[in-house]
C-alpha cells in the first residue's frame, strides 16, 4: 500500500469543513462514520471486512478534537491524486 500526504491550503480546507459542517460537530461524524460503513459494507460482500471504526476525542480547555478512523478501503493512490 502506498501512503503519502495530502496537501492542502489550511484556509480551503476550513472553508470545506465549515460547509459540510455547517457548524454541527455531529453532522461530520455521521458522514465519516457512514462513509466508512458503506466501505465495510462492499468489503463483507467479498469477506474482507474486520468492521472497526474507531472514534477518538480528547478535550482541551473548552475546545475538543476528534478523529474517525477506519480499516475499510480507503483511496487507491490514483485518485487521491486526481481528486
Amino acid at each position: 500500500m502506498v501512503r503519502g500526504i495530502i496537501k492542502a491550503d489550511d484556509r480551503h480546507t476550513v472553508r470545506r469543513i465549515k460547509t459540510a459542517m455547517q457548524g454541527n460537530v455531529i453532522r461530520a461524524l455521521v458522514e465519516l462514520i457512514t462513509n466508512a460503513d458503506d466501505s465495510y459494507i462492499r468489503l463483507e460482500d467479498e469477506a474482507k471486512a474486520s468492521g472497526t471504526i474507531e472514534i477518538l476525542y480528547k478535550k482541551d480547555g473548552y475546545r475538543g478534537l476528534f478523529a474517525v478512523r477506519d480499516f475499510a478501503e480507503g483511496m487507491l493512490i490514483d485518485d487521491v491524486k486526481n481528486k
